[in-house]
């Protein structure tokens, strides 16, 4: 089963006749007359207007996709590599993007790449699930971008992408990260996933990149040392949510069960078996936090499976 979430934009308004009822203010038959100014004036604003909603460009529609893999190789320069995260730890992940809010972009390689950056997250946000973490893109350090993405447009026989995520901070679990880069990296040598450099208005698919997908993590100090790198193959891409149900434990003994907000309508569901009539909604509120929808389960709670059922 799917969910399948959309954005709806405001209609744009209708555009409004600017031809006067008659001619002449006499009517069609009537001998013509001096233009009244105000008539005059109206025409002539009116046709500006027109002339401007017809020069407006048409909002683009935002960009979701989603991605899911695994951890294939760790490299850990101290004790910073999350608690949990080694070889074989899957990860998920959505990235929305929406070119109205692009802040600055150029080209480069003779025109064969297109960069895309974005400052604000409604112009650039992430969400990603990595073994019992969850990371969000963040605006903490005053220099960087929330996201950025190029576009290789059969550059060196290949169509590429390119999507850095958490150039001004990363929020993992409630906590700041700053110099922590994520980043996707897409091939396709068919050349067929891109017809141009520009920003795509569809999200990536692994039919249209079926060479590479790979998702990559470093993190450094603030004077440039690697703490701590890994990397992944990303084995689903699709517009479609792909979701993992993140379950870690608090400090207090309460158990936290979350998903990204942006999957709506999904019903968290428990069973103390796996028999198909055993499974029923949660008794615990579903709240939502952060980017992410939970569940507090108190300390002593009996143990059972949990799944999530999307319409």
């Amino acid at each position: 089963m799917y969910y399948v979430v959309s954005s709806a934009r405001q209609p744009s308004p209708a555009i409004k006749s600017c031809e006067p009822s008659s001619r002449f203010p006499g009517g069609p038959e009537s001998t013509p007359q001096k233009p009244n100014i105000h008539t005059t004036s109206s025409l002539f604003l009116c046709s500006i207007g027109l002339l401007m909603m017809l020069l407006s460009p048409v909002s683009a529609a935002p960009v979701t996709f989603w991605f899911a893999g695994q951890v294939a190789r760790t490299n850990s320069h101290s004790t910073a590599l999350p608690l949990g995260i080694e070889i074989g730890t899957p990860f998920a992940g959505r990235v929305t993007y929406d070119a109205d809010f692009i802040d600055y972009q150029s080209t480069s390689a003779g025109g064969d790449i297109g960069n895309y950056y974005f400052r604000t997250l409604a112009g650039f946000s992430a969400h990603i699930q990595m073994g019992t973490h969850t990371l969000t893109n963040a605006r903490i350090a005053t220099s960087g971008w929330s996201g950025n993405i190029s576009v290789y447009n059969d550059f060196q026989n290949a169509d590429q992408m390119f999507i850095d995520i958490g150039q001004a901070g990363l929020i993992m679990d409630g906590q700041q990260h700053t110099n922590s880069v994520i980043e996707l990296y897409l091939n396709d040598q068919s050349l067929s996933a891109h017809a141009s450099r520009s920003l795509p208005t569809q999200g990536p698919t692994a039919v249209a990149f079926p060479d590479q997908r790979e998702l990559t993590w470093t993190e450094q100090d603030g004077h440039g040392k690697l703490l701590f790198g890994l990397s992944g193959s990303i084995t689903h891409l699709t517009t479609a949510p792909l979701v993992l149900l993140n379950v870690r434990r608090l400090d207090n003994d309460q158990l936290r069960i979350s998903w990204p907000l942006a999957v709506s309508g999904g019903t968290l569901e428990e069973s103390d078996g796996l028999a198909p009539e055993d499974w029923h909604p949660v008794g615990e509120d579903v709240l939502p936090d952060g980017m992410e929808n939970a569940v507090i389960l108190p300390p002593g709670s009996p143990a059972r499976f949990f799944r999530l059922i999307l319409p």
